[in-house]
């Protein structure tokens, strides 16, 4: 049977609108302590839900793999985006801040106060500690990666490296 885009790109859209359904409903009841664990598993119901129609509904192989693989591309960089879209990033946060102050602007002194008032760094390493990829010293304070920590984050090591980026470039 030949590829119809126009079935494959309509299953993977209702996919992903089903997908953030879900993930309104998920995190309007509980907001999960492992967002992105969480948003993993929040995604794949609508896709297992998929294939298991789709095998009752005669959709042929194809259709439902290019389904999929769609689905699974919007699913990823919706996850991959989500955590910027949800923290308080400082670059945001003056876009928000700048806008907030209508047609009047705000100054860069002004900007800078109320960063520095901005809870900003110490609701990310909750967020690092929640998920698992630092653990804090309540002692001392230092922050340590775990191996998961690591593991998240080799990928874009190897990535910053091979872009010739130093730390803080970007």
């Amino acid at each position: 049977m030949e590829l119809d885009f126009r079935h494959a790109f309509t299953h993977a859209a209702v996919l992903f609108a089903a997908g953030l359904a879900l993930h309104v409903l998920v995190w309007r009841r509980r907001r999960p302590d492992r967002h992105l664990t969480a948003l993993l598993f929040v995604f794949a119901i609508p896709g297992a839900a998929f294939v298991g129609w789709s095998g009752a509904a005669g959709v042929s192989t194809t259709q439902v793999a290019a389904a999929l693989l769609l689905y699974a591309a919007l699913a990823v960089s919706y996850i991959q985006v989500y955590p910027a879209a949800q923290a308080s990033s400082p670059t945001l946060w003056m876009l928000l801040v700048i806008g907030a102050s209508g047609g009047k602007g705000i100054s860069e002194t002004g900007l800078r106060e109320q960063l520095a008032s901005a809870s900003m760094v110490r609701d990310r390493i909750d967020d690092l500690v929640r998920a698992g990829l630092a653990l804090e010293d309540a002692a001392s304070g230092r922050l340590e990666l775990t191996p998961a920590g690591r593991r998240f984050v080799s990928p874009f090591i190897l990535l910053r490296s091979a872009l010739g980026l130093a730390p803080g470039e970007g």
